[in-house]
């Protein structure tokens, strides 16, 4: 049976699905993968533009049009005309907010059933002053999710399939060719700046290094290298030895803990400038810059020192309050900087600093990535807390896995802390859109007041597994196709949106950001893009315009997959028992498996050896290393790749009618993907079930998904993505030659005559 996918332009793993596997039917509608592959009747959206129109530099670093900063965040003299221009700006500027890992559970305006949610009160107010989107899908994880809002693309074209780890080497990540955002609004004269977490590959093995972020298009950055926080510190700064192995830490949040109260201690707080002050608490300790004193056995130091602040160690990270940020600003060397400031707030301070850098009369768009939710999960600061939080007496402070505690339900403790993340973050939305010049304060929540700035917030994927709340899935939330792990809030107000106060239900798509953007600048997306570039955005600008727009898309689409990692062969099998899962696909390493709370098994290679030895038991499930889903809105088609032990006792389709999935009523219409309401449930995939239409959707969303992957399958020897194999090419991978790149299409490491040769034999030439 042929592959129901095909390898992706960089070579992502390939996804097949076993012969045993086609859909067993009635004699009304029986169907094989051939006759789907031959049911051609859908026309994909066009990708538009001509190659002529627009290309980007084939250099080892594209050109970028925007104007280099400073490393204060002020613009270059050299600016050009447009942006030299006085007055007002014709364009709007944007204000893109991204939240990690909030699924669409975590919020009361999208998840109406949920009970004990967090305060979002600013959240909130952009609901009733703009238009908030009911049924948008990320990506599964981060870096996909991002890729496509700064390509407008999917992972199959970009190859950027999963989180983008220290492993994961440049043809897993965003390519420097890609047609990035800042790219794209540079040909209408925008400045762009990228502040929080970037996350569109990872520095360990891209050429770019710490400045990937500049190689990418973005002329500015400052922000966490990383894919979420740092560990958190149990040491308390090397004040405390570390846990011995098997050990639980005293303090596992990274801070000490009165265990009389169960509150943060009291105690005295250590300045890194060697000054101290006495009776602080130990949260708020750390959010004014300081780490709470400690002696080695972990007691609280109530009376300060020279001698106790001498014995901190202020450069260990710790989680939100104690960060390392790189400051990447064009044509710079990229610098390192350690800050001690909640996350969140450090992120809107440097926002803050580069918005007021932009010269009037010129366009700009400010990204923030927020940091929070991902884990590991920490109280945050109270004073960005609501009036009346209160932390639960009888709700132990557990931040992260403890030797212990490994079995045990933390979730609480895990949700109360996310609780406050999620509220902190709201309040520093709300304090960078009233200092920035954009709202105002309106009790809790603010009040829009320039009508030249639009203002976006997004959340990048599904909540994780331990923190989603009911009734969504915990068990197939971040990391999966299913609904709660792509089902993500999205709210737009302020420039352009008309009849303010109300919700859109059509699909959308994370990455129809892009399309978003460009045509809020006024570009002709599909004209500027060149045509070697597909994009897979669509247009819903007109659902800010017009509230009785109708509906552009007619299918939705998400997916996952195995990165490519360097050296090959780095993962292995890692049980997260708290979500009953092993996934061999995701975790490179021990530490990053186990800072998650799993347990790694280094003696095997996948998850079915695991299971086949019995060492783990076999109450678990398998994450499939790919997986894709598409709906029309109402029918939802789910394709896996099935580990090797569960080919032909496991049905690699999954199908529901979300209209009458479990809780639909509640969620306004569209259930939750339960494994109990899928159609297909038995080893065969039989369709008893279907109705007639149910059986004549599961024809048209098997089809889409077939024509859509086979448009983008690859030129070989194509690096830069201009679509042909030709001199452009050889001169970019001399340009690379010696090192990782994305010219590197064995994987060994290393661009040279291997890739070399593979090029040559690609070559076509330019038409």
């Amino acid at each position: 049976m042929p592959a129901y996918f095909n390898s992706s332009k960089f070579g992502s793993k390939q996804m097949s699905i076993p012969a045993n596997n086609s859909v067993a039917t009635s004699g009304r509608f029986r169907f094989s993968v051939a006759m789907c592959l031959m049911a051609t009747s859908l026309t994909l959206p066009s990708h538009g533009g001509s190659e002529k129109d627009r290309t980007v530099p084939d250099t080892k670093s594209p050109a970028k049009t925007a104007p280099a900063l400073s490393s204060n965040g002020k613009a270059d003299s050299k600016a050009t005309n447009a942006q030299r221009s006085t007055g007002a700006p014709t364009k709007p500027n944007i204000v893109f907010v991204i939240i990690d890992d909030a699924g669409s559970d975590s919020f009361t305006r999208w998840n109406p059933a949920g009970i004990a949610l967090p305060q979002t009160p600013v959240i909130d107010s952009l609901c009733d002053q703009g238009v908030r989107f009911s049924n948008v899908w990320a990506m599964p994880q981060c870096s996909p999710s991002r890729v496509a809002m700064m390509t407008g693309r999917y992972p199959f074209r970009t190859g950027v399939m999963n989180a983008c780890l220290g492993s994961a080497p440049p043809r897993s990540q965003a390519s420097p060719y890609e047609y990035t955002l800042p790219r794209l609004l540079s040909t209408a004269g925008y400045s762009t700046g990228y502040i929080g977490k970037f996350h569109l590959g990872d520095s360990v093995l891209n050429p770019e290094g710490a400045g990937y972020a500049n190689g990418l298009g973005f002329p500015y950055f400052n922000g966490t290298p990383l894919g979420g926080a740092s560990p958190l510190d149990t040491t308390l700064a090397r004040q405390m030895p570390a846990p011995a192995s098997g050990t639980a830490p005293l303090y596992s949040c990274g801070f000490p803990v009165d265990s009389a109260t169960n509150a943060p201690a009291v105690c005295s707080c250590g300045f890194p400038d060697q000054t101290w002050v006495d009776g602080m608490d130990a949260v708020e300790c750390l959010a004014v810059g300081g780490v709470p004193l400690v002696d080695a056995a972990g007691t609280p130091v109530l009376v300060g020192s020279a001698a106790a602040v001498a014995r901190v160690d202020f450069t260990v990270d710790n989680g939100y309050f104690v960060n390392s940020r790189i400051l990447a600003v064009e044509g710079q060397k990229p610098t390192a900087i350690t800050e001690h400031k909640y996350s969140p707030s450090s992120d809107v301070d440097h926002a803050l600093t580069w918005i007021s850098a932009q010269p009037a009369g010129t366009p700009w768009m400010c990204t923030v990535g927020f940091v929070n939710v991902h884990d590991p999960y920490q109280p945050a600061p109270a004073n960005l807390l609501p009036a009346d939080a209160e932390w639960p007496a009888a709700l132990p402070y557990i931040c992260d896995t403890q030797v212990g505690f490994e079995d045990a339900n933390t979730d609480p403790s895990k949700k109360g802390m996310t609780n406050q993340m999620l509220s902190a973050s709201d309040r520093e939305i709300g304090r960078l859109l009233v200092q920035g010049g954009f709202a105002a304060w309106s009790g809790n929540g603010v009040t829009l007041t320039d009508p030249n700035t639009l203002v976006v917030v997004v959340g990048d994927n599904g909540s994780y597994g331990p923190v989603v709340r009911l009734p969504y899935n915990k068990y197939q939330a971040k990391g999966y196709v299913n609904q709660s792990g792509v089902c993500v809030p999205l709210v737009i107000a302020g420039s352009g949106v008309a009849s303010p106060n109300r919700s859109v239900d059509a699909m959308v798509n994370v990455a129809d950001l892009y399309q978003l953007f460009g045509e809020v600048a006024n570009i002709n997306v599909r004209a500027t893009v060149p045509a070697s570039h597909a994009l897979d955005a669509q247009s819903m600008i007109g659902y800010l315009r017009d509230a009785n727009a109708p509906a552009v898309r007619m299918f939705n689409f998400t997916q996952n997959g195995t990165n490519l990692s360097f050296p090959d062969g780095m993962f292995r099998a890692c049980v997260l028992k708290s979500l009953q899962t092993c996934t061999d696909a995701i975790f490179p390493g021990a530490t990053v498996c186990e800072l998650h709370g799993g347990v790694w098994y280094d003696g095997y290679a996948s998850c079915c050896d695991l299971r086949n030895s019995g060492e783990a038991g076999t109450d678990w499930g398998i994450v499939s290393p790919a997986a894709l889903a598409v709906t029309d809105g109402r029918y939802k088609l789910i394709v896996k790749e099935l580990p090797s032990c569960e080919q032909g006792t496991v049905c690699a389709y999954e199908f529901y009618d979300l209209s009458t999935a479990p809780f639909a009523k509640a969620l306004g219409g569209r259930g939750i993907d339960y494994s109990s309401a899928n159609l297909l449930s038995d080893t065969a995939c039989t369709d008893t079930q279907l109705t007639l239409e149910a059986e004549a959707a599961f024809t048209v969303l098997d089809t889409y998904a077939r024509n859509l992957l086979a448009s983008g399958k690859a030129v070989p020897g194509d690096g830069n993505l201009d679509g042909v194999v030709d001199s452009a090419d050889i001169s970019a991978i001399l340009n690379w030659w010696g090192g990782h790149s994305v010219y590197d299409f064995n994987n060994d490491g290393m661009t040279n005559g291997d890739d070399l040769s593979e090029v040559l034999n690609g070559w076509t030439g330019r038409p």
